[in-house]
């Protein structure tokens, strides 16, 4: 009888170790690097070619974590140390082409945004829809920054 209920014991916990395993490498498998989620990018570079300024749109999806994500950063060209954020949007999509880095379907993320350099230190982003802005620098050491929300 004792080898019975050891023999029962020692199977279920087989049987759980196995469901741990299972579980864990599914939870694991549904996490992605940032990068892998980028669905639109682009980088536009200063007239005097000291700064670039660079955007990106990021989606994820999961259950109830899916978001769109646009950030928009400036970097001084010869400097690897100096991205910084300078904008950033969150939307709720859709993205026409999701999943997927497609700088042709996808441009402008899903807010059409747009960065144009009006001088060597004036950077003007325009934007359009109705997304929720999580991040607004309008001045980053001498760049200007030109924020332009355009009705659709």
């Amino acid at each position: 009888m004792i080898l019975k209920i050891t023999t029962l014991l020692l199977n279920h916990r087989r049987i759980f170790t196995c469901l741990l395993v299972v579980i864990a490498g599914i939870s694991s498998a549904g996490c992605a690097k940032e990068a892998d989620l980028v669905v639109w990018r682009e980088k536009v570079a200063s007239p005097n070619g000291s700064w670039i300024a660079s955007a990106e749109t990021v989606q994820n999806g999961g259950f109830g974590s899916g978001y769109v994500e646009t950030s928009v950063y400036l970097k001084r060209k010869n400097d690897r140390q100096s991205l910084y954020s300078i904008l950033g949007f969150s939307t709720n999509g859709p993205v026409p082409h999701p999943y997927v880095l497609d700088n042709t379907v996808n441009a402008g993320g899903t807010i059409d945004l747009e960065m144009r350099w009006l001088g060597p230190l004036h950077l003007l982003v325009t934007y359009s829809g109705n997304p929720r802005i999580n991040l607004e620098t309008v001045k980053l050491q001498d760049v200007t920054i030109t924020i332009k929300h355009l009705q659709k």
